[in-house]
């Protein structure tokens, strides 16, 4: 199902939609494509997924796409992050990356990496970005303050929001609207990065405020009806549920026939 607003991919490549025929006939499921070998680049993925979102950008009215999973380990921070470095490639306005999976601080640790920092530059302190999100997070001890804390990542057009909290563990979200107008006023794309529904609710308590939920499903480890219940919960919080994405699938095709298939 594709929200309004959203347009599917009009067509693919005779190449590509041969493959996926034949992933089809081989493993009773389509999927996008690996290179020669198994090897899979998360950036062609991620270009991939943008263009079947292919999302219509209005002046001054940004999407919110949020990408979770049901439980830890399924790649939901991989995938939300290559897919906000793909989508700041198509704007002008900076794209937002929330890492909303409070006490991990995976997308930071990620650009702080010297062969990423080699990629992407020095993450730096961004503070002309002033969205209040005192009203969207709560915590259950007096003493605990909470903030957002924004680094633009070095030459690109992605900027990264991460809670500084002393202990995350006591944090909480709130659905408020009017953050999320704030937001879309702010970014023409905001993409967030949500806990597992096995460790967090706060993924579903924010999920009916959003544009578009993507789910993602490790494909050799996620149970079908984990994936089902947490699908069945986001539908209750009337979630804009755009599709599921499998990750870490393991493409067994012979490389001979993937060479054939390059020849075509």
């Amino acid at each position: 199902m594709i929200r309004s607003g959203w347009k599917p991919l009009a067509s693919a490549s005779a190449f590509q939609a041969l493959k996926t025929r034949i992933s089809g006939l081989l493993f009773g499921v389509g999927e996008l494509g690996s290179e020669p070998g198994g090897e899979v680049s998360l950036q062609d993925e991620a270009r991939n997924l943008y263009g079947l979102l292919n999302p219509s950008l209005a002046p001054g009215k940004g999407l919110v796409i949020q990408f979770i999973g049901a439980n830890q380990g399924e790649g939901v921070s991989t995938i939300a992050r290559e897919f906000a470095l793909v989508a700041s490639q198509y704007t002008a306005a900076p794209t937002l990356l929330l890492d909303f999976d409070w006490g991990r601080g995976v997308q930071e640790r990620f650009f702080q990496l010297p062969s990423h920092l080699r990629d992407y530059g020095v993450p730096y302190p961004a503070p002309d970005w002033t969205l209040d999100s005192t009203r969207l997070l709560r915590s259950s001890s007096r003493e605990e303050s909470c903030q957002l804390r924004f680094m633009r990542v070095g030459v690109t057009h992605l900027v990264l929001g991460q809670l500084i909290c002393a202990d995350p563990s006591t944090i909480r979200i709130c659905n408020v609207p009017e953050f999320w107008e704030t937001v879309r006023g702010t970014c023409p794309i905001t993409v967030v990065d949500s806990p597992s529904a096995s460790r967090s609710i706060d993924g579903l308590t924010i999920s009916g405020s959003m544009d578009a939920v993507v789910v993602v499903v490790a494909a050799e480890s996620s149970r079908a009806h984990a994936v089902q219940h947490l699908c069945d919960k986001l539908r209750s919080q009337n979630a804009p549920i755009v599709g599921l994405v499998l990750n870490k699938r393991r493409f067994y095709i012979p490389q001979r026939l993937y060479r054939w298939m390059e020849r075509l």
